[in-house]
């Protein structure tokens, strides 16, 4: 089972209109996998991953304390199906 880690960019988001997410995996969580920008209609994210794949995520946007679970859980099923995982 593949689990990754999922970090709001507060910095980025401030700056720019987009939420801005990063992905992680490893032990630690120390393994960069990708980085999701939220799409136009705030409805998920589009995360590229490091070797370019991109993969589309529907789930709540933006990233909150109050649905960071449910939009983690959709991060990490969405890119181990396009890994050929199972969530």
């Amino acid at each position: 089972m593949s689990k990754y880690g999922v970090r709001t960019e507060y910095d980025y988001n401030q700056m720019h209109k987009r939420d801005c997410i990063t992905v992680w995996s490893g032990q630690f969580c120390s393994d960069y996998e990708g980085t999701g920008f939220s799409l136009p209609g705030n409805n998920g994210y589009m995360v590229t991953l490091h070797h370019g794949r991109k993969v589309r995520v529907e789930c709540p946007c933006p990233r909150t304390e109050a649905n960071f679970r449910e939009v983690d859980a959709a991060v990490c099923a969405a890119i181990a199906k396009a890994e050929g995982n199972k969530p």
